[in-house]
Formats: C-alpha cells, sequence, structure tokens
C-alpha cells in the first residue's frame, strides 16, 4: 500500500493512497503506520482517498493508536467517507481516536493551518 507522507508545522500527515482499506491490505497498513510515528510528537492519519474501510481496516488503525499512545504522540484521523465514518461509529472508534471532519479542522486540533497553495509564474 502506497502512502504520501508530509510535515505541516511539525504535524506529521500521512495518507493511505488506496480506495479500500480491508482484510487484503489492513496487515500492511498496520505494519506501516507505527513506522510512520517515529520522530514525531502529532500524527494525522488521513483517509480522504479511502471509500471503504472495514473492522480489519480499523483494527490496524486502532493499533497505530495504540502504539501513538505509548508512545506519546497525539493521533488523529481525518477524511472518512460516510460509509466509513459509520462503521467507525458502530465500532466505538470514537471513544478511543479523536476523528476530524477534513484535514483542516485536524490540523486545528494541533494549534496549525495549512499554507495557503502559491501560485506558479509560467
Amino acid at each position: 500500500m502506497q502512502l504520501r507522507t508530509e510535515m505541516i508545522d511539525g504535524v506529521r500527515v500521512v495518507r493511505p493512497l488506496t480506495l479500500v482499506i480491508d482484510a487484503s491490505n489492513s496487515a500492511e497498513l498496520g505494519a506501516r503506520l507505527p513506522y510512520e510515528l517515529s520522530g514525531t510528537r502529532q500524527m494525522i492519519v488521513d483517509l480522504c482517498c479511502v471509500r471503504e474501510i472495514d473492522g480489519d481496516g480499523l483494527a490496524a488503525i486502532l493499533d497505530c493508536w495504540r502504539a501513538a499512545r505509548d508512545r506519546r504522540v497525539r493521533l488523529v484521523l481525518c477524511g472518512l467517507s460516510p460509509r466509513a465514518r459509520l462503521v467507525a461509529r458502530l465500532l466505538d472508534v470514537e471513544s478511543v481516536v479523536v476523528i476530524a471532519e477534513d484535514l483542516d479542522d485536524a490540523l486545528s486540533i494541533f494549534g496549525v493551518t495549512r499554507p495557503a497553495p502559491t501560485e506558479r509564474i509560467a
């Protein structure tokens, strides 16, 4: 599974670049997300590219949350599709992980605003 990672004002933003997170790829995600915790105190998992996530996918994210908690890293989820948000509610994920609507909302939890895009002059 491909991940896009960027730092925005000290916050690591990790974005899985896949449409579905399920039993077929959740183990890979579960192995890679804790690696992304290294060297940061604040991390956002942005699921804006993910259209479907099942219980296995959310379990992988909860494993990352446990690793983050153990390393004292604040973790926020954002960008869940309506269907993924429903699964998260059914599994009571919101009781342990902060879920923001989108990346800007997640960054605001850390007191950060995303820099405005710069225009390129041709």
